[in-house]
């Protein structure tokens, strides 16, 4: 004979689901046995707990059916579920209908649900579930964190100020996670005084003896003063750091060559770079390919070379964007041969280019006057239904664009209709180039498919600016060749 205890006690150390359901089943079928609040909870914990939290839902409306009423913990046991499965309205439907039985959400209850609405992105929800509960129950202080937090990522700093300022009122002591969202969301909004401050007092002791900053705190302000172009303050924060007895790891590094190659300052990402090996710092891919992305877009080629072969020496494997900065800088350089030479090594170690990788090189080679080239390795690369590699609207208007330069109109069409066939759209200039073109070699017919085709995108193919024929004298059929002459010259120093 089953009795509620023993129930209990197997439903609460059976591991499986499955289990739990066979075993729930049959204590229901046992003489002058039924089922309770208690076993109920012990049940419904047992799904929750093996991730069956949508069932947990179903067996809580069947307890609801069978006049079995739920307590606090059923519900916190459902809503947990509901929220581990990020079903945050029927959370917030299931709360509702708590409340309207009069059983107030615990501290765990509000904890859980603020946490799963942040995570979600609903912030703005759970800001007003706090307001509106924090008056029935206390809150602690992952509640508060949770919040702040959530509320900076979603750029409302000034909300997550007065959620901090409620937490001082009511006495909850703020943690370190507390005021490092608080600096994430400064430097978030871009108010980097207000996070220097905030640091300083930290790193002096003003916010309290266990208030010690740490990786992330200094990590957090160095990325917002390299993102506010502040390369100065942002080298203070790293030598304030160091002497705090918190050494950088390879993201402080990271961050900072960062803002020094964005900015230009090359030179000094080379000492920064120095300065991070002396450290026994180890440089990652992400770590090279910053640095040989700021020396191939400020064309200092060799240096980027002298990277990427050092990269290679230290075992660290080049990523996508690695080969692609490097090939971009080269087809800058009008190193195109250098450029394919990289693609290949890129595809022989199993590292897919992806399209902006074509593209460059693509592009490189029809400036340099070798379209043949260009077109066969887009074809080769993207061109069949089944490449890796899928051509995107700006891979279809580089080849289009120079096809047009060379007055190869009707294969430059042919890209156009696949391009539309992909459901892609281009740059304005590119379906005037088109239309123009094709007129030119009086192609009607394809001039009114282009047409159509950019006004179903908003976009109006006016010839405003075309003249009348300079010579009234001239045949009709020559007078209309030089207006069409005149109208591509115009386009063509448009491109």
């Amino acid at each position: 004979m089953a009795t509620e205890d023993d129930v209990i006690h197997v439903l609460e150390n059976i591991k499986s689901p499955k289990l739990a359901s066979r075993v729930f089943k049959w204590a229901a079928r046992q003489e002058d046995f039924e089922h309770t609040v208690f076993t109920y909870n012990a049940y419904l914990n047992a799904l929750v707990k093996g991730g069956h939290g949508s069932k947990a839902r179903k067996i809580f409306d069947d307890m609801l059916y069978k006049e079995c009423l739920p307590n606090i913990y059923t519900y916190g046991i459902v809503l947990r579920g509901l929220c581990d499965d990020a079903k945050t309205d029927a959370a917030l439907e299931l709360l509702q209908d708590m409340e309207s039985k009069m059983l107030t959400p615990t501290t765990f209850i509000v904890n859980m649900l603020v946490s799963c609405l942040c995570k979600n992105g609903k912030v703005d929800a759970a800001y007003e579930l706090y307001k509106r509960l924090s008056d029935e129950c206390s809150l602690d202080r992952i509640s508060y964190n949770m919040l702040t937090y959530g509320l900076c990522k979603a750029d409302q700093i000034d909300r997550a100020l007065a959620v901090f300022g409620e937490m001082e009122e009511n006495a909850v002591v703020p943690s370190l996670l507390t005021y490092n969202g608080l600096l994430y969301g400064y430097c978030r909004a871009g108010r980097m005084e207000q996070a220097m401050t905030l640091l300083e007092e930290m790193i002096e002791g003003k916010k309290g003896s266990d208030v010690v900053p740490d990786m992330y705190s200094y990590n957090t302000v160095i990325s917002g003063f390299c993102k506010a172009r502040q390369l100065p303050t942002a080298r203070y924060v790293l030598r304030r750091m160091i002497k705090s007895g918190c050494s950088p790891n390879v993201v402080t590094f990271n961050t900072l060559l960062d803002g020094l190659c964005l900015t230009g300052k090359l030179d000094e990402a080379n000492a920064m770079f120095e300065y991070m090996v002396e450290r026994n710092c180890e440089p990652t891919a992400v770590t090279y390919t910053v640095l040989i992305t700021g020396h191939a877009r400020a064309l200092r080629i060799d240096k980027a070379n002298d990277y990427f072969v050092d990269m290679l020496r230290r075992g660290v494997e080049p990523n996508v964007y690695t080969y692609t900065a490097l090939i971009g800088g080269l087809c800058d350089a009008n190193k195109v041969e250098d450029a394919l030479e990289i693609l290949k090594r890129m595809s022989s170690t199993g590292r897919e280019p992806n399209v902006v990788t074509y593209t460059r090189v693509i592009g490189a080679l029809c400036k340099g006057g070798q379209i043949e080239r260009a077109t066969k390795l887009f074809n080769d690369a993207m061109g069949s239904r089944t490449a890796k590699c899928k051509p995107d609207s700006y891979a279809y208007s580089t080849i289009i664009y120079w096809l047009c330069r060379q007055s190869k109109f009707l294969e430059a069409y042919e890209y156009f209709l696949r391009m539309v066939e992909s459901k892609l759209v281009a740059k304005p200039h590119i379906y005037k180039a088109m239309a123009d073109g094709l007129e030119l070699v009086q192609e009607t017919e394809k001039v009114e498919r282009v047409c159509l085709e950019a006004s179903a995108h908003g976009i109006e193919l006016q010839q405003k600016d075309a003249p009348q024929p300079l010579n009234p004298h001239l045949p009709r059929r020559k007078a209309r060749k030089e207006v069409f002459l005149h109208k591509w010259e115009i386009t063509k120093r448009a491109l």
